[in-house]
């Protein structure tokens, strides 16, 4: 799968969520976990893409895509992968397609945020 790097809201996107709300939920699902999940391969490679440091602890190797099937529809993620490989985001679980285990990870996600800021 090719670089993606910015994963932000297009102003097509942003007048169809005004129009149409939930409609635009899993583009918005989307641009979120894309985001989070190369956040998650920075802090797993103790590097961004394309730094090269001392400290880092793998190659960042691309994206495979896996789709997720939600109550609005499917949405295909761009999972992050690391050439020595060993991550996987925390967030999704292998061989599990669909949104019981998303739900549940982002809510976990929200309240470590709120607890630990």
């Amino acid at each position: 799968m090719t670089l993606q790097n910015e994963y932000s809201l297009s102003p097509e996107l942003v007048a169809e969520i005004t129009q149409n709300e939930l409609q635009a939920f899993p583009e918005m699902l989307w641009v979120l976990l894309n985001n989070l999940m190369q956040a998650e391969r920075a802090e797993y490679l103790h590097a961004d893409e394309y730094e090269r440091i001392a400290e880092q602890q793998g190659h960042a190797n691309g994206f495979k895509p896996k789709t997720v099937k939600i109550r609005m529809g499917k949405v295909t993620f761009a999972i992050p992968d690391v050439r020595e490989g060993g991550f996987y985001p925390p967030m999704l679980e292998k061989g599990l397609p669909s949104e019981q285990f998303l739900t549940t990870n982002l809510a976990e996600m929200c309240v470590i945020k709120v607890v630990h800021p």
